[in-house]
C-alpha cells in the first residue's frame, strides 16, 4: 500500500521524457502523481484523466487542487552565501545553523541550494567544510523515505574564493587572497584535502582562471566532477576560452567582480556570444547573475539574456542579512551595512551579497528580460540544476525528485513541496 498525492487542475512547463524543457516555450495544463512516501513523482498525467493504473486498488491518494496555477519545480540556488542571521563562512557555523536556513528557503520557493563559502584561511575552511559537508545531499539508497525532511536539499558546497585576482576580490577579505601557484596542490592545502567531493560534497569552486597556476586546478578539479566558475577576474576572452578548454563551464556573478567588457577586449562577457565554440561543442557555457536590481543594471540583464537566452542561472548571492532587518552585519570577516536592498561593505560602496530573496529574483529577471514564463523558470530550475549534473532535480518527469513550487502568474509562491512533503504555504 503507497501513499500518493494527485496535482489536478495546474500549469506545468513542459519537458520531454529525457528532461529536456520543449522547445514550445508555453505552459500546459497536466496533472501530476507524486508518489508522497519516497517523493518522487511517480508520471505527468493528461488534465482530468486521474492517476489510473499508476496506483493500486489498495493505495491512497490526496488530491491538491492547484486551481489554474503554475506548478514549477522548486528554484534551485546555486551561491547562497547565508541568511537569516546564519553567515555560511562563520568558522564557528552548527549543522543547526544550516537546517535553519534550510528551513526557511521554501518561503521563496527554494527547495534546493548550495552553501557558499567566502574567501576564508585554511584553518577556517578545515572547522566550516565538515559541518556543512555533512549535511549535503545523500544518495537515494542513504535516503530512502522521506518523512523527515524537513527543509530544502543541500546539494553541496560552493567554494568561492581565495583564488582571485586581487583587484577583483570585492567584500572578501584581502588577507585570503592567493594564488594557486602549485595548481591542485595549492587548492588541496588551502582546503584541507584532496578529497574535495566525498569528503566534504563541494560541488563548486569559484576562481580567476588567469592566475598562475589556475588553468592546471581548473583540470584537475573537473576531472573529480567539480564545476569551477570563473569569477573575481580580470581575464581575456582568451584567457576565457582556455579555462573552457581545460573543463569551465560557468562564470560566477556575471559583470560583478570582472574585467568589463571593451569593444576591443570583450572580456568573459564576450563568451556568452560563443557558447560551445571554445573547443569543447558539448560544452554549453552558462553563467549565473543577480537579478535583484542592485548589483546589475536591468538593461545588462537584458543584454545578457540576448547574448545567451537558455545560459542564464539565477542567483541570490545572498548574505546572512536576508530575512532580517537594516543594520550591521557581516559576512565571513567583513562588516556589512544593510540599508533597503544594499548590503555595503562597512565604510565603501563595495557591494557585499544581496538581500533579495529568489523569488524576488525570479519575478525582476523576468521584468528585466521581457522573457516568458517559462525561460524565467528554466533560469532557476532546469539550467541551475543542468550545471551541477543533478538529473532528477529541476525538471518535471517520471523519476524526478518532486520538489515543486506552486506559482501565480505574478511569480508569487502559493506553496512549497520538498520531496512531496509541503514545507510552505501562502496565507490567501
Amino acid at each position: 500500500m503507497s501513499s500518493h498525492t494527485l496535482f489536478t487542475n495546474c500549469r506545468i512547463v513542459p519537458y520531454s521524457a529525457d528532461g529536456a524543457l520543449s522547445s514550445d516555450d508555453k505552459l500546459c495544463r497536466a496533472d501530476l502523481l507524486v508518489d508522497a512516501r519516497y517523493g518522487e513523482i511517480v508520471a505527468v498525467l493528461e488534465a482530468g484523466t486521474g492517476p489510473g493504473a499508476h496506483v493500486g486498488p489498495d493505495d491512497t491518494v490526496h488530491v491538491m487542487d492547484c486551481h489554474g496555477h503554475i506548478l514549477s519545480p522548486g528554484f534551485i540556488d546555486i551561491q547562497i552565501n547565508g541568511g537569516y542571521g546564519v553567515d555560511f563562512s562563520d568558522p564557528n557555523i552548527t549543522k543547526h545553523d544550516v537546517a535553519l536556513v534550510a528551513a526557511k528557503l521554501p518561503v521563496s520557493g527554494v527547495t534546493s541550494f548550495s552553501p557558499t563559502l567566502i574567501s576564508c584561511s585554511s584553518d577556517e575552511y578545515s572547522k566550516i567544510l565538515p559541518v556543512i559537508g555533512s549535511l549535503c545531499e545523500r544518495s537515494d539508497t542513504e535516503m530512502g523515505k522521506v518523512n523527515d525532511v524537513s527543509g530544502a536539499c543541500i546539494l553541496g558546497i560552493h567554494v568561492e574564493g581565495p583564488f582571485f585576482a586581487p583587484s577583483k576580490s570585492g567584500a572578501h577579505p584581502r588577507q585570503h587572497i592567493q594564488d594557486p601557484i602549485d595548481g591542485i596542490n595549492t587548492v588541496y592545502n588551502v582546503y584541507g584535502t584532496n578529497r574535495l567531493c566525498d569528503e566534504f560534497k563541494v560541488t563548486t569552486v569559484t576562481l580567476a582562471p588567469e592566475r598562475e597556476g589556475a588553468l592546471g586546478a581548473i583540470k584537475a578539479l573537473t576531472e573529480q566532477g567539480i564545476v569551477v566558475s570563473m569569477g573575481h577576474t580580470d581575464a581575456t576572452l582568451e584567457e576565457g576560452r582556455l579555462a573552457i578548454r581545460n573543463g569551465a563551464t560557468l562564470i560566477t556573478h556575471l559583470f560583478n567582480a570582472m574585467k568589463p567588457f571593451h569593444h576591443r577586449e570583450p572580456a568573459l562577457l564576450g563568451l556568452l556570444a560563443e557558447s560551445g565554440t571554445c573547443g569543447r561543442q558539448e560544452n554549453h557555457l552558462y553563467f549565473t547573475i543577480i537579478s535583484d536590481g542592485i548589483h546589475v543594471h536591468s538593461t545588462a540583464i537584458r543584454l545578457a539574456q540576448t547574448l545567451h537566452p537558455t545560459g542564464a542561472v539565477l542567483i541570490t548571492d545572498a548574505m546572512s542579512a536576508m530575512g532580517l532587518e537594516d543594520g550591521r552585519h557581516t559576512l565571513g570577516d567583513t562588516d556589512v551595512i544593510v540599508r533597503g536592498m544594499k548590503a555595503t561593505v562597512v565604510g565603501t560602496e563595495t557591494l557585499a551579497g544581496s538581500v533579495a530573496s529568489m523569488d524576488y529574483c525570479v519575478r525582476s529577471y523576468k521584468q528585466f528580460t521581457k522573457c516568458s514564463l517559462v525561460e524565467a523558470l528554466r533560469a532557476v530550475t532546469l539550467n541551475p540544476a543542468t550545471v551541477l549534473g543533478k538529473s532528477k532535480k529541476g525538471r518535471l518527469v517520471r523519476g524526478a525528485d518532486a520538489d515543486l513550487v506552486m506559482l501565480d502568474d505574478d511569480l508569487n509562491v502559493l506553496g512549497t513541496w520538498v520531496r512531496g512533503r509541503q514545507l510552505y504555504k501562502a496565507l490567501l
